[in-house]
């Protein structure tokens, strides 16, 4: 029976090239949405980390050093280097700002200590060293030696990070007291305080985050995007059942006298069974891997940062195996239903 089901396939392999192509693109966007939803994460774990920090110091009244912040002395640093546990402390701030970019329209304004804790690491170029210097977002596609307008002042590009937020919002390192005269009117605020080791305990006023707990906080606006998507990905799996499920049944119903003849002639039910699971299993597994390829080709040209895990590139296989499962489950119950007699012309 297992023969004869690859022999079928064999038999209508153009039916079964369109259904594995369809099922392998809806396969694709489903990959595609799963990596949109896994950037989310992954953006923010990548932006917090890139201020080499233990912990981040902000006022009690803000959501989160990064997430609805509230402006507070940026002399605070002294202080809070001085308290227990605490090697050093550095004052940093994020505020959103306009920029004239042909794609993207607004950016996320980073002002750090240039000699202190929070200095970006750039992947090209050199750090921050005086003022009037930035290190930009790679996504804003600067070059060292460039210049970008901020807030009526020209800015020297210096070098460039892989650093995007909330999103794919472009990230712009500047000194803090740039970012003070560009997005504050020269007022010594900053929003947080990046440190090397933990306090044990911190002036009135004051909260403390771990690298992990500022992830969480600034991935939360992101949370209802993020069901979105996994709501989209588990309809796209359902579609993706549909398709298959159709292609079995239709094929169980046009092999109506074949499984007559089988079952006529001894064979059995679950045989039967096997030889079609068999045959959604084959479709579903060589869509997937077609669905693979197709979404890590697309990938890159998504607008949003799509980050294609390998925990979801192994999961897909098994995802698939068990979508044909159920779309033959479709044709099961035609299969189960044909009598003997109609090998012999029977109803």
């Amino acid at each position: 029976m297992l023969l004869a089901a690859l022999r079928d396939l064999q038999w209508r392999r153009r039916r079964v090239a369109i259904t594995v192509l369809g099922t392998g693109l809806v396969f694709a966007m489903t990959l595609m949405l799963s990596g949109l939803s896994a950037s989310f994460e992954a953006e923010t774990a990548r932006f917090v980390g890139q201020f080499h920090a233990d912990s981040f110091v902000f006022s009690t009244q803000a959501a989160g050093p990064f997430t609805g912040s509230l402006p507070v002395n940026a002399d605070t640093a002294a202080a809070i280097s001085a308290m227990p546990g605490v090697v050093h402390a550095s004052p940093i701030i994020l505020v959103q700002a306009p920029i004239s970019h042909e794609s993207v329209p607004m950016i996320n304004l980073i002002g750090v200590d240039r000699g202190g804790v929070g200095l970006p690491r750039p992947a090209t170029g050199d750090s921050l060293s005086d003022p009037g210097q930035v290190v930009t977002s790679t996504k804003l596609g600067k070059h060292p030696g460039d210049t970008v307008e901020l807030g009526g002042r020209s800015f020297t590009v210096v070098g460039t990070i892989d650093s995007t937020v909330l999103g794919g919002i472009p990230a712009v390192y500047m000194s803090i007291g740039d970012v003070q005269a560009v997005a504050l009117g020269g007022a010594p605020l900053a929003t947080a305080f990046a440190t090397t080791g933990k306090a044990t305990h911190l002036p009135d006023g004051f909260s403390q985050d771990s690298p992990s707990q500022a992830v969480a906080n600034l991935v939360r606006p992101l949370r209802d995007a993020h069901g979105a998507i996994s709501f989209l990905a588990v309809l796209l799996w359902i579609v993706a059942g549909c398709v298959l499920g159709s292609v079995m049944y239709l094929s169980a119903m046009e092999r109506t006298r074949d499984f007559a003849v089988f079952k006529a002639t001894g064979v059995s039910n679950r045989s039967l069974l096997a030889g079609l699971a068999l045959q959604a299993v084959i479709i579903a597994l060589v869509a997937a891997l077609i669905g693979a390829v197709i979404g890590a080709a697309l990938a890159p040209f998504f607008p949003l940062n799509v980050e294609i895990t390998r925990s979801s590139l192994i999961a897909l296989p098994f995802i698939a195996v068990a979508v044909g499962l159920l779309a033959s489950l479709v044709g099961m119950r035609r299969v189960t239903s044909i009598d003997p007699a109609a090998a012999f012309g029977g109803p």
